[in-house]
């Protein structure tokens, strides 16, 4: 079963740990190499597998903390699959926001995606589905904006993404940069940051 304590199973079919950065990017062994599944829970796979054949779960180089990785391709507006976990009412690492108060917590899949300005998947957060947003090729991480989901993040940070629309200090949809952010921002945009009031610390 999943590990962690006092959330119960969310049986519905199908962070962050850093920055998302654009260059030397390797596979790694995720410790689940003898699984079938990504998901250690193999009903959850029956429609559209989350299988060892289609993803894997890869480790950047310099070791800022693990994506899901493509290995087959997928056509803009594809389901790509879908996913599952468990609820809580507590918005941690690895969780994706369903409610205002619901909150998925999938350290398997999903909640490993990386975050990019210009997202490569979509997530229906209703139906548990996600979805291509472009053509993908073998090969790629999968991305999602984290803002798409979440109101207020876990943690906010820096973004290296190279998207040309990159926002460099990714916060939820409802929150503005913290104070580390705002510092950051003034260094790369004084003009634009001058201008904004100041925001206090959560």
């Amino acid at each position: 079963m999943f590990p962690a304590p006092n959330m119960q199973l969310f049986r519905r079919r199908h962070d962050i740990t850093g920055k998302y950065r654009k260059s030397n990017l390797t596979h790694h062994s995720f410790a689940m190499t003898e699984k079938k599944f990504l998901y250690p829970i193999e009903w959850l796979d029956e429609e559209r597998p989350t299988s060892n054949a289609r993803f894997e779960v890869a480790l950047n180089s310099e070791g800022q903390g693990y994506g899901v990785r493509t290995l087959a391709p997928f056509s803009r507006g594809e389901l790509v699959s879908r996913m599952t976990g468990l609820i809580s009412n507590r918005r941690r690492l690895h969780t994706l926001q369903v409610t205002e108060t619901i909150h998925l917590y999938d350290p398997y899949f999903s909640g490993l995606f990386l975050h990019s300005c210009s997202p490569s998947v979509g997530l229906d957060m209703q139906r548990l589905e996600v979805w291509a947003l472009r053509d993908i090729e073998a090969g790629e991480f999968l991305t999602m904006d984290y803002a798409s989901t979440e109101d207020f993040l876990f943690r906010q940070f820096e973004c290296q993404c190279g998207a040309p629309n990159c926002r460099k200090w990714i916060t939820g949809f409802k929150e503005l940069p913290n104070n580390e952010g705002k510092a950051y921002l003034a260094k790369i945009r004084p003009s634009k940051i001058a201008a904004e009031p100041a925001t206090k610390e959560r």
